[in-house]
């Protein structure tokens, strides 16, 4: 065995997930999370943020999960594996690196979550609370 690697990722969609199909029909999902990391610097003490961009790529179930139920701005916690893939652009050779969804949870509470076109309903109940 030459090792283990896992990626644990909690942070916010930075847009709407991409769900798609491949040629075979497995379901494919493209998206970026944000995360952020905060300290307070020694010398200075002022308060100091990184903010990492990590593009994510789900197949099957994770990428139904991430295309049907997860929106921008949610809070997502995601279990995966680093992959480097190499590409070419106009002759360059480049590499992106990705996270692969294993698991996806949608953290955000569904009140919380940004409504798709859907117009809040009122309610003539004569419940007392």
């Amino acid at each position: 065995m030459s090792g283990f690697q896992q990626v644990i990722l909690l942070g916010r969609l930075v847009r709407d997930p991409e769900l798609r199909s491949t040629a075979d029909g497995t379901a494919v999902t493209n998206g970026t999370v944000v995360t952020s990391d905060e300290w307070k610097d020694k010398t200075t003490g002022e308060k100091k943020e990184r903010v990492e961009y990590h593009n994510i790529v789900a197949f099957k179930q994770p990428a139904e999960f991430l295309g049907k139920y997860c929106l921008k701005g949610n809070m997502v916690h995601i279990i995966g594996k680093l992959r480097t893939r190499p590409w070419e652009k106009d002759g360059v050779k480049m590499k992106s690196t990705e996270v692969i969804c294993n698991e996806v949870t949608n953290i955000t509470p569904r009140s919380a979550a940004p409504a798709a076109d859907v117009s809040k309903e009122t309610f003539d109940d004569d419940i007392p609370f």
